[in-house]
């Protein structure tokens, strides 16, 4: 029997994650896997014409099937890498620069693009980011960072805008 594959030869994960393997099941046939067991877990295998293996460092790793029939002569290798991509962190702080303005410093790691939400509609790809919200209220505020190797990672975290239009009360107050 010739065994073929079905996943594809190399699989990328961002930072971790899960690779599943999977050739042709032949009637009859064994498989053995050969992966360094330092670099990665075992999740499921059972002489299986799958293989599921969990990685969490990054690096590229290199991973082997040998097909055997059913009076155990060895008939096809099949070779497959994973690459694990180091994924980047996203954060932000926020602080308030008047009454509505809000100013976003971004402290993500290993990131090379941004994308954020501010939760009423605006967005922005700028780095480090100054919104201005027209209602008082709590604002999702999302960033995604995203790094050259198309990992990325998301933050959400509640803006809240309280005192507008307080500065134009106090005036009339005041008069």
């Amino acid at each position: 029997p010739q065994t073929t594959k079905i996943s594809d030869d190399t699989l990328y994960l961002c930072g971790s994650g899960l690779a599943q393997f999977v050739v042709s099941n032949t009637l009859n046939s064994h498989y053995v896997w050969l992966y360094d067991e330092n670099e990665a877990q075992t999740i499921a295998n059972n002489n299986s014409s799958i293989l599921k293996l969990n990685y969490n460092n990054t690096g590229t790793y290199a991973v082997k099937v040998v097909e055997f029939n059913e009076i155990l002569c060895a008939s096809d290798t099949l070779n497959f890498v994973v690459v694990v991509k180091p994924k980047p962190l996203a954060n932000f702080t926020s602080s308030t620069s008047d009454i509505t303005g809000v100013s976003f410093t971004n402290t993500s790691t290993s990131a090379d693009s941004y994308s954020w939400n501010f939760g009423d509609g605006a967005t922005s790809s700028d780095e480090n980011p100054t919104h201005i919200y027209v209602g008082n209220g709590n604002y999702n505020v999302q960033l995604i960072a995203t790094n050259t190797n198309g990992c990325a990672d998301t933050i959400n975290k509640t803006v809240t805008i309280e005192h507008l239009g307080l500065a134009e009360n106090d005036k009339i107050t005041s008069v």
